[in-house]
């Protein structure tokens, strides 16, 4: 097919494995950070636990052990918790799971006390070491391919490069239960099989290419584009065959000599060769494609399982149609957008694209069947609801693309010398970890769009602080996570070393095996591989004889489906229903914290009451969303050995940056300043700190920390100022400082508990950054499902969608317009249900609520307040109340009645032209969305 394969002695040792080999290793031990990743992780990991540990697939008990959203609490027809997230990552972690469980199991026979029930420390461990290995893997099966074209080091630069230069890195390391690795060994794994058994295919060979197929199909759903490769293989050899039949038929003797050489010669320039040895070759390529879709369908069937336990339905998408149906193809988007876009944020990537132009001198067909292949999943990617792919560092839905970048950036150092490739590499991966900076430490908004200009003045502000915030990346990693395990721990890195040197053989040696050398290893890998497989089928089979529904409390009603409408939500409503560009505001943590004095090791700290009068500031100093925030609090001029600060370490939200400097001036013009880290300084409230460093500890995980400046005992302090960090503010998601309290401890030993009152700036009890937003009407209204005369309800909770929220709100609003996905089934009626704090009484249309039918006509209801919402302010009828909580907030319930005759398309909330901030909260929000089916 026109390949010019690269010539290089096998008599020469090569090395680049053992280079790669050893930055793999160093890599792990100092980067793995092991965690569990909520949502997406979690929905990947709890099939694997649950099938191994509980036999089933009922995933209720996972999603409540990690008190994760409620948006998997949605029942599917079937009545079990849904889990739209794929299985195959959970199949290829299973070892690694099954070396924890193992290790557990031994472990405990010493002493240890770690429980075998699949969420303890060393069962993520290994999960995450899983990901991180498929990684390796991938690029090890890259080099491989790589390395039949260009030079070795050529070959092994370019791997460095997308190693290092893209999110690979990232999600490698950091992010591990995500299935974009083990996406990305698949695909790895997929061309490889494919490459190496291009000329001249076994049976088995297209049974295993079937198999990694399958598999690859399986750990993300997207993979099954790649397939196009082998399809166009096959029309290539038809299409070849069929010139040469049209070139020899005596019919065509007039233009033999004229149109039949001419298709043959542009044929052969595209894809090589003349032809017949396809020719005679098709009767056995017919046969070997029902192999090769055999095994591929073999291989995709515990997935199929999967779905029909869950869904009803062997074939299904779980988001609903509606994920690839929102909008137009965003092409331009996803590849050169300022958010996470693919080339805007791994611009090494713009190179690799440039050298398939000498991939394509050296194999046509190979560079032009991955970029074929790199173009659908482009499409595929721009068609998705969340083009940006969410909270994303890059764009993690083209990790999968990223091993055929490697062939494309191979073929364009091989054109270079050494020094260049290196220099190119070095400049790349520095970009790419400033980048990486500043999204690890909350520099740059990860949900929220960010502008190129953005990106490059944060890089230029993370350069200037490099050797500041690089050992904070290297914190809680692998040795870290071990370091209990005490003499032990040696005793799991030397597993996990042996892993590594133990692939790196075997890799060594698959090559061969497809060179024709030991085809009896290679039948013998094929049958174990499909062994494991018929082994991980009948495993997946009993799971779902055993899956039993959810508990009955959240089973729903067969004549009604709910209307998930979680990604079309606007509005963080346990923030503020109305402001759609107010996304982060830090709520009441302590709504126990009373004014008080607190002691902490005989430090005294006061705590202010909150102000009655809204007017009023506060009872706090807060830094946050203050970009360029300074106050200054007055000290007692006495010489001071210490300051001791009560702080709220939930604004900051486990961002590792300095969010706040505080700095102690003394009375001759010198200072001490104090830079505050996020879980360095102040402890996240989300996780229980020490108790050492917990000042007051209230309902949940709430509480106050101390923290200390030391001071210069023998100068006198004037003041204390507060100030924001350049570049850190509403950007940033919670960055900055609440301080509650401050108190002065003088060399004598005494204490003075300063009163900053009059300086305070927010009221901390009602929201610390706004004075004037609606506040949290429903702060005891959990997600989950409510009934209403039979009717249920499906409520969102608060981290379903975090970073879009959980209702839909028209508020503030004027031209606001969104559509819903419905049913397309007969229908009888639509129930919402609705706040009516939201219209406040006024008595005027404050939205209108469109239904759509599939025949193009419509129905519309125009909501107004006191009729058709009842006001919260006001007991409304219980024939209208859905769910009443304490004082008198209340959900109401809004009926709409639909034409059973016609099927509903959608349904579309719109603002009423003209009603905006003019009125106080004018709109209507929405909480869940009922169908009733006829």
């Amino acid at each position: 097919m026109g390949q010019k394969k690269f010539t290089q002695s096998n008599h020469i040792p090569d090395r680049s494995y053992y280079v790669l080999l050893v930055l793999f290793v160093f890599s792990a031990f100092f980067f793995l950070k092991p965690a569990l990743f909520n949502p997406d992780g979690i929905g990947y990991y709890s099939y694997l636990r649950s099938l191994v540990i509980d036999g089933d697939f009922s995933l209720f008990n996972e999603f409540s052990h990690y008190q994760t959203s409620k948006y998997f609490f949605h029942l599917t027809s079937e009545g079990h918790v849904r889990n739209v997230f794929a299985f195959g990552s959970a199949l290829v972690w299973a070892p690694f799971f099954l070396i924890a469980h193992v290790l557990t199991l031994g472990l405990n026979l010493f002493g240890f006390h770690i429980p075998p029930d699949g969420y303890s420390f060393l069962y993520i461990f290994m999960t995450n070491f899983g990901t991180c290995f498929y990684g390796f893997l991938a690029l090890i099966l890259a080099y491989e391919v790589a390395k039949d074209y260009v030079s070795r080091r050529a070959a092994c630069v370019s791997v460095l490069a997308i190693w290092f230069a893209t999110n690979f890195w990232n999600y490698m390391f950091f992010d591990g239960t995500f299935s974009h690795i083990p996406s990305a060994f698949s695909v790895s794994l997929f061309i490889y099989i494919w490459h190496k058994t291009r000329h001249g295919r076994t049976s088995f060979q297209w049974i295993l290419l079937g198999a990694a197929g399958g598999l690859m199909s399986m750990i993300r759903w997207q993979n099954v584009l790649y397939v196009i490769i082998p399809i166009l293989e096959a029309l290539s050899a038809f299409l070849r065959s069929s010139i040469h039949e049209k070139a020899v038929k005596p019919n065509d003797a007039r233009w033999r000599g004229i149109i039949g050489p001419i298709e043959l010669r542009v044929h052969s320039k595209f894809f090589g060769g003349s032809g017949r040895e396809e020719l005679r070759r098709i009767p056995f390529f017919v046969k070997r494609t029902l192999f090769f879709l055999s095994a591929f369908l073999f291989a995709c069937l515990p997935q199929m399982i999967v779905w029909k336990v869950l869904y009803g339905s062997f074939i299904t998408i779980p988001q609903g149609k509606w994920f690839l149906e929102a909008h137009d193809a965003a092409i331009n988007a996803v590849l050169f957008s300022s958010h996470h876009g693919l080339f805007a944020w791994s611009p090494v990537l713009i190179l690799a694209t440039l050298g398939f132009y000498f991939l394509y001198r050296r194999d046509r067909f190979l560079s032009l069947a991955l970029l074929v292949a790199f173009c659908l999943q482009v499409y595929i990617n721009s068609k998705a609801l969340d083009t940006y792919a969410g909270v994303s560092f890059g764009h993690r839905r083209f990790i999968n693309c990223l091993p055929l970048f490697v062939f494309g950036l191979a073929a364009l150092f091989d054109r270079l010398k050494p020094l260049p490739q290196y220099l190119i590499t070095s400049l790349f991966v520095f970009w790419n970890y400033l980048l990486f900076l500043q999204f690890h430490f909350g520099l740059i908004e990860p949900h929220w769009y960010v502008s190129f200009s953005q990106i490059f003045q944060g890089q230029v502000g993370v350069f200037g602080r490099f050797f500041e915030l690089s050992p904070l990346v290297v914190r809680d990693t692998m040795l870290d996570q071990l370091k209990y395990l005490g003499a032990f721990r040696w005793f799991v890195l030397f597993v996990v070393l042996l892993i590594s040197c133990f692939t790196l053989f075997f890799m060594k040696r698959l090559s061969s095996w497809f060179r024709g050398q030991h085809t009896r290893h290679l039948r013998v890998s094929t049958v174990f591989f499909f062994l494991v497989l018929i082994s991980a089928n009948v495993l997946v089979l009993l799971g779902g004889m055993n899956t039993s529904p959810a508990p009955v409390n959240y089973k729903m009603q067969d004549n009604f489906a709910m209307v998930d409408f979680g990604w079309y939500v606007n509005s963080k409503y346990h923030r503020d229903p109305f402001r759609s560009d107010w996304t982060e505001g830090v709520m009441n943590h302590f709504p126990d914290l009373k004014a008080d004095t607190i002691v902490w090791n005989s430090v005294p700290f006061r705590i202010l009451p909150p102000f009655r009068n809204p007017e009023d500031r506060g009872s706090t100093i807060t830094t946050a969303y203050r970009p360029d925030f300074r106050i200054d609090v007055p000290l007692k001029k006495f010489p001071t050995q210490a300051i001791w600060l009560a702080i709220d370490g939930g604004l900051m939200l486990g961002l590792k940056v300095a969010c706040t400097d505080i700095v102690v001036h003394y009375a001759d013009g010198s200072v001490t300043t104090k830079e505050v880290f996020s879980s360095v300084d102040v402890w996240d409230y989300r996780e229980l700190p020490p108790e050492e460093n917990v000042l007051w500890q209230g309902d949940g995980a709430q509480s106050l920390t101390p923290l200390q400046i030391v001071t210069e005992s023998d100068k006198i302090p004037e003041r204390i100022e507060f100030m924001s960090v350049t570049n850190v503010g509403n950007e940033n998601k919670n960055a900055g400082i609440a301080v509650f309290a401050i108190t002065q401890v003088l060399t004598d030993g005494t204490f003075e508990t300063l009163d900053f009152k009059e300086l305070s700036n927010s009221d901390y009890r009602q929201d610390p950054f706004k004075p004037e937003i609606v506040q949290n009407h429903f702060a005891d209204l959990e997600g989950g499902m409510m009934k209403w005369q039979g009717v249920p309800f499906s409520i969102l909770s608060e981290s379903d969608f975090p970073w879009r929220g959980t209702t839909i709100t028209t508020a503030y609003m004027s031209d606001y317009r969104i559509k819903i996905p419905l049913k397309r089934v007969p229908t009888r009626s639509l129930w919402l249900a609705v706040d009516g704090a939201a219209v406040v009484g006024l008595i005027m249309h404050c939205a209108d609520i469109v239904l759509h039918y599939t025949d193009g006509t419509s129905v519309k209801k125009e909501v107004v307040s006191g009729i058709d919402v009842w006001d919260y302010w006001e007991d409304p009828p219980k024939s209208k109340l859905i769910w009443k909580g304490d004082g008198r907030q209340s959900l109401t319930v809004l009926e709409i009645e639909t034409d059973a005759r016609k099927m509903p398309a959608y349904l579309e909330i719109r603002s009423v032209r003209g009603v905006g901030n003019n009125f106080q909260n004018p709109g209507i929000a929405v909480f869940a969305i009922t169908q009733g089916l006829e």
